[in-house]
């Protein structure tokens, strides 16, 4: 199971409508995909599933050191473990426990044959539960929002993951970092892009996800946009994102 972040400590930069969307193009491409909601306000677990219907949370996974009785099936090749407010404790919880940035990877190793791709959503802020997504994936893949503030958070986050490259988690590296929300006829959209491939060279993609409405409206009628506007600047975008991820990383179909 190849194991992605998608992470920046800036919110509003669209990680949740990015993992969202990543996880439904690739579940529709026939990976069997698990999507983890790490961010204890619930949102992408509030695209996938109504909270009446959801039984146990990641919270409860945490607790009871078991992950797959918190598993709810979205179809054959989507699952999600959900998360509400419960999750918040974590952070006090798991404060003291010994080995608390690699609860999550723990966790993981009993389905790690179950799936091809797990798909993690975080929070805006570098916590524990942020520390744990770290300590347990293959790479992160990094939302940039047009705006310089969000370049600084970029950079707080990648002084994270090189601590947790050099503690719990070696191989840990940045996929990729792209951009959200652009509008290209901007002055301030251009510079910032310029920008950030000055000083992120290499980890940039091609791949630039245009500012669309209809992203945001997908996400409020709990759709992809690949079924709920599938012609549209957004759908082109993700499913380019998707793919340029493809070509990087070795994601095998089980």
């Amino acid at each position: 199971m190849f194991k992605i972040a998608i992470a920046n400590n800036k919110g509003g930069v669209g990680k949740t409508t990015s993992a969202f969307n990543m996880a439904s193009y690739y579940a529709k491409k026939n990976f069997k995909v698990l999507v983890i909601d790490m961010d204890s306000q619930g949102n992408l677990s509030d695209c996938f599933i109504s909270p009446e219907n959801i039984n146990e949370t990641l919270y409860d996974s945490f607790k009871n050191k078991n992950i797959k009785n918190s598993i709810h099936i979205i179809d054959d090749s989507l699952h999600i473990v959900p998360a509400d407010a419960d999750l918040e404790r974590c952070n006090f919880d798991f404060v003291s426990e010994i080995g608390r940035e690699t609860l999550l990877k723990r966790l993981l190793l009993s389905v790690e044959n179950d799936y091809d791709l797990c798909i993690i959503d975080t929070s805006p802020a570098i916590s524990l539960l942020t520390l744990n997504a770290l300590s347990a994936v293959d790479k992160v893949y990094i939302p940039l929002g047009s705006g310089l503030f969000e370049i600084k958070g970029v950079q707080l986050l990648n002084e994270a993951i090189e601590n947790i490259k050099n503690s719990v988690n070696f191989n840990l590296e940045i996929g990729g970092i792209f951009v959200t929300n652009h509008l290209a006829t901007t002055n301030l959209a251009k510079n910032v892009l310029d920008y950030a491939n000055n000083i992120f060279e290499n980890k940039m993609l091609n791949t630039v996800i245009r500012r669309n409405i209809q992203l945001a409206e997908s996400i409020s009628f709990k759709e992809s946009i690949f079924t709920y506007k599938p012609n549209s600047t957004g759908a082109d975008d993700y499913a380019s994102l998707c793919e340029e991820i493809l070509s990087r990383e070795v994601i095998v179909l089980g």
